[in-house]
């Protein structure tokens, strides 16, 4: 991948990440609680699943949607449900373990590599783009129901976000060490940044109305993000 141009086609040679993927790994993740022993079957109807869930939770949010709504809309039986998971908050916790583990993962095999300080800023800002591109109804999901999650679990919710924070407060100080930013209020920048990444899926309707697609929203944030650095 050229390094300088990143886009997302690119990103999805590289890391084929859709939502069927999001659910093979969490029948591999869980197979030992899982009985539906075959893959193809069991990752057709966690995907299923899956979409259902993200299609009642935006009618009425996932906390409002028992087993027997989830049954009803994905024509899947109770017992059949109970195959992979014994009740809501047990298929919130492996959707969620799985959506971080995957954004994780991105980061942290693209941002321990050698890069100025600059490139590993670009390379964050459109890998984050890119990833919720893929995923977008997962990521909308994600941030939506964090508030309904075990103390324990949204606690790790938390600290995921702190920690995608502080990819980007890394890079920043590792540029103004190097010489390659300058600013003030870093914090703020770090605000700023999360903000314009979190509007492509939590406002991805004002996108389409205007035609924008992914590749341009990315080249204008990192263009946006770096008129401000005060290099």
């Amino acid at each position: 991948m050229n390094i300088s141009e990143i886009n997302y086609q690119q990103f999805l040679d590289e890391y084929p990440i859709s939502i069927e993927e999001l659910c093979r790994n969490i029948y591999l993740n869980n197979a030992d609680s899982i009985k539906i022993k075959k893959e193809g079957l069991a990752v057709k109807n966690l995907q299923l699943i899956l979409e259902t869930v993200f299609q009642i939770s935006l009618k009425k949010g996932f906390h409002a949607m028992s087993l027997r709504d989830l049954s009803k809309e994905s024509g899947l039986s109770m017992g059949a449900l109970y195959n992979y998971f014994s009740s809501k908050e047990e298929l919130l916790k492996m959707i969620f373990a799985e959506g971080q583990s995957l954004i994780r993962d991105v980061f942290k095999e693209n941002l321990d590599l050698q890069f100025s300080c600059r490139i590993k800023l670009k390379r964050a800002i459109c890998y984050h783009l890119y990833l919720s591109e893929a995923l977008q109804k997962v990521f909308y999901f994600l941030f939506m129901e964090a508030k309904n999650l075990e103390p324990d679990v949204k606690k790790k919710t938390l600290s995921l976000e702190q920690s995608t924070e502080k990819v980007f407060e890394d890079i920043l100080k590792q540029g103004i060490t190097a010489g390659e930013f300058k600013m003030k209020e870093l914090s703020l920048h770090v605000m700023a940044i999360k903000a314009l990444l979190q509007d492509w899926y939590l406002k991805r309707y004002r996108f389409s109305q205007k035609k924008i697609n992914i590749e341009t929203y990315a080249s204008f944030v990192t263009e946006y993000v770096f008129s401000n650095l005060g290099r």
